[in-house]
């Protein structure tokens, strides 16, 4: 696979895991980018696959979001993630205890 194509794999992975969880937490655009101290304007372009994100970028995402930066670039990854004991936003109907 050339660079460019992994490139592009690797924002489209990064797009829809975000913007996955995002809705499943009940996240505005507003309220991801609080969390994950991001710009909303970046936060949208990273949810439609125009943003090269850095590894700090993905930290923040993966903060913000409660889960591992992992879950953001699995490959085939349609589970909507483990929440973190106490992460930020988290409901007790996630069924989680």
């Amino acid at each position: 696979m050339k660079r460019a194509k992994r490139v592009q794999d690797l924002r489209r992975r990064l797009a829809e895991a975000t913007k996955r969880l995002r809705a499943a937490r009940g996240l505005t655009f507003e309220a991801l980018a609080k969390r994950a101290d991001l710009s909303q304007r970046y936060l949208q372009k990273i949810e439609v696959g125009q943003a090269n994100a850095t590894l700090g970028t993905l930290a923040a995402l993966a903060r913000g979001l409660g889960v591992d930066a992992s879950v953001l670039l699995k490959k085939g990854n349609t589970a909507l993630g483990v929440w973190r004991a106490g992460a930020p936003g988290r409901k007790a109907s996630d069924g989680q205890t």
